[in-house]
This record gives C-alpha cells, structure tokens and sequence, in this order.
C-alpha cells in the first residue's frame, strides 16, 4: 500500500537508475514505469496531483467491460458444463432467449451466450457492457430456477447472486449509490471472499481494483462511471459514416449542430427531468391533452407494451403517456396485472389504471409462461435494502 509521497520517492528512485537494463529491472520490480515526459516527471503537475488519492476505479471497465463479470460468467458456465449432470450451455442459451426487454434495451440475441464469445479454454467471456448489464440478472434467476439449496453447486449460485449484487448497486447511478457505500463494501469483500474460494485460477486483477470503488465514493462523495463519456460513441458513428474527408472536424461540426438543434427543440429537452418524447395534441370532451407512446422519466425511457413495476406491488403493461396541455405532469395509462407468486402475473384479467409517473420504478425484463401467465424480473432497486 503506497501513499502519495511514497509513490512519488519510488518514482524518483527508478528515474535515477542511468542503466537501462537496471532501470527496467527496477521498474519491474516496483510496478511503475518511467516516462520523462509524463505526469510524474513534471515538477508542477506535482504541487496539486495526488496520485493515489486521484486514481479513480471505473465501476464499468473493473465489472462488466473485458472485468470481473466477464471472467465470472466464464468461470461459471465452465463450472455448469463439467458438472455432473452437466448444465449445458445451450440450456443457459435457451432460458435467457426467452426474455423479453424493455424497448429501451433492444432485444435478445442469440449470439449474445455462443460458444465463439468464450476463450479456447472456457477463460473469458467477451460482451459489450451494456449486454452485461442485462444478462447477468437473467442468468441469476436462470440459477435460482434450477440450483436449489439442496444442490452441490449452490455456493456458486450465491456467488453470482453476490455479484449480481454489486452491480446493482454500482449502477443506481452517481448519487443514490452513495448511501448504500457501507453496504456495497460488504457486499464486495463477501463476494470477493467466495469468488477466490470457487475460482481461484480466474481470479484477475480487477478484483483488487473492486474493493477501491467504495474508497472512491468516499473520497467523492459520488461514484464516477466511464458509461457517461462513452455514451455517445454511437452518436460519434453515426456523424462519421459517410465521411471520407477531413473527417475529425467534419464530425465534431455535426455533433455540436446536432447538439444545439436537441437545445432549441424542445420537444425533448435536455433540461428536464422527464418528458414525453414527440408528443400529439388531442382534444376529449373539449379538453386539450397531449399523448405520447413514449416518454423519459427518472429511470430511463419508457414505450408503450413496456411491462412497468410500480409502486405499492403494482405491475402491468403500459399503454399511454398523458399530460395536460402546457402542464408538466405526465401520467401513465397503465393495465395492471394480478400477482399470482413471487415472480408470476396474471394477464387473463387486467384492469386500467391511471398513475403519476413518480409511482413507476422502472421497466421489467419479462418472459410469457403460456397464454395468461407472465415471469418478470423485478428491478433491482426493490432489493435493497432499507437506508
């Protein structure tokens, strides 16, 4: 464990080294490389940048981009296949097929868990973040389903569960993570405890990287995530597809003119909290409304068929976005659906309702058990604990 003088004297000790084969050596040995032209060899930079104070640990790239999401589902679905019986992994293929997402999120692919995406011995796993985000609560209720407590491999039904988890909470957001810090430090050192007891050849950097994260919040007082620098890589692409010159300014140019005409629009403002997204005027019994099929609200964007969790246990399929004209309260039209177990709804029956959209908490992933009967998996933040 460095502190910042430390690190800074380690530093100067390997830029004193004159021979470069003594200079590698040391710089081996102590894990830092020299670079006369980087940030530690700048006398000024030193005066106000801490080194280890201001490393920052980026929830997306330590667990779900090429991190120790990745190398936990490899693990698992290498654990699942060698049992005996074994759990193949087209049974895993075939239970997370069957989801459907919220419009937001696109559809299931079936690449999304083929066989190509994991290394030639079963050591790694290869998906983009977002994909991670969504298949990772599938396959813990996909373990829930068919690992009982009774069953030899529910210690790594829990780890997952564990991991499950931490991502969860490592994705509320930069604000609500905050209050559950002492919780998710838990959290990390139960699951980082039973992941090198179950994996102990899978265990990767990254997981050292893991347990900083509520390090960092604390410094913070927030938790950063590169998803909000990144987000817009599609966007980038999408400015750049048919540029075949000067393509950096071209590209930037278009961005900040798509970026101003998104300000001078107000159709969906960049400056609201929620919004619907290109709405209609109708008029009923002589009233003025707007209606939409789709509108972002505090936990993303919603459309229409959409399965919502609400609160007071409510659940049922949006059918319409309402609003006053020229007010800012935005309803939901909403056909709620009766419980039947914990994770099972009845569609036979449903009756409308309307409600605020300060009532949703979020869309649900969801899969059809015959013709009236649907699985949904619940959002995340109705498992948390109370503050």
């Amino acid at each position: 464990m460095h502190s910042n003088d430390s690190l800074y004297a380690a530093y100067d000790y390997i830029a004193s080294i004159e021979d470069d084969t003594a200079r590698s050596e040391a710089q081996q040995c102590i894990g830092i490389n020299y670079n006369a032209h980087g940030l530690l060899s700048d006398t000024h930079v030193r005066t106000y940048y801490k080194p280890i104070d201001h490393m920052l640990r980026d929830p997306l790239h330590v667990l779900i981009g090429n991190g120790v999401g990745n190398s936990h589902i490899a693990a698992l679905i290498n654990t699942l296949r060698l049992h005996r019986p074994p759990i193949p992994l087209a049974m895993v293929q075939g239970f997370v097929a069957k989801f459907t997402l919220p419009h937001r999120l696109g559809k299931v692919d079936d690449q999304w868990l083929c066989r190509n995406r994991f290394g030639k011995k079963w050591e790694s796993f290869s998906s983009f973040a977002g994909i991670m985000l969504t298949m990772i609560p599938i396959i813990e209720t996909f373990l829930a389903e068919v690992v009982d407590a009774s069953h030899p491999l529910y210690p790594h039904r829990l780890c997952f569960t564990l991991l499950s988890v931490v991502v969860g909470v490592c994705f509320l957001g930069p604000d609500d993570t905050v209050p559950y810090n002492d919780h998710l430090r838990g959290y990390i050192t139960q699951y980082i405890t039973l992941f090198a007891k179950l994996y102990p050849h899978s265990c990767i950097p990254k997981l050292h990287h893991l347990m900083h994260i509520p390090d960092n919040i604390s410094f913070l007082g927030k938790l950063l995530s590169c998803f909000v620098t990144e987000r817009k890589h599609r966007a980038t692409k999408r400015s750049a597809l048919f540029i075949f010159r000067h393509i950096d300014n071209t590209v930037v140019n278009d961005m900040v003119n798509r970026q101003c005409a998104a300000i001078q629009d107000n159709t969906n403002s960049l400056f609201q909290s929620k919004f619907m997204v290109a709405p209609k005027t109708c008029n009923l019994a002589g009233t003025s409304f707007r209606r939409s099929k789709e509108a972002v609200i505090g936990c993303g964007l919603l459309r229409t068929g959409d399965i919502i969790c609400m609160s007071a246990n409510r659940l049922g399929k949006l059918v319409w976005f309402w609003s006053y004209q020229g007010n800012a309260v935005i309803s939901a039209h909403v056909e709620l659906y009766e419980k039947v177990s914990m994770c099972r709804w009845s569609t036979s029956n449903p009756t409308t309702s309307i409600v605020d959209t300060d009532c949703i908490i979020d869309a649900c992933m969801y899969c059809m058990e015959g013709d009236e009967s649907i699985f949904v998996i619940q959002p995340f933040r109705l498992s948390l604990p109370p503050l």
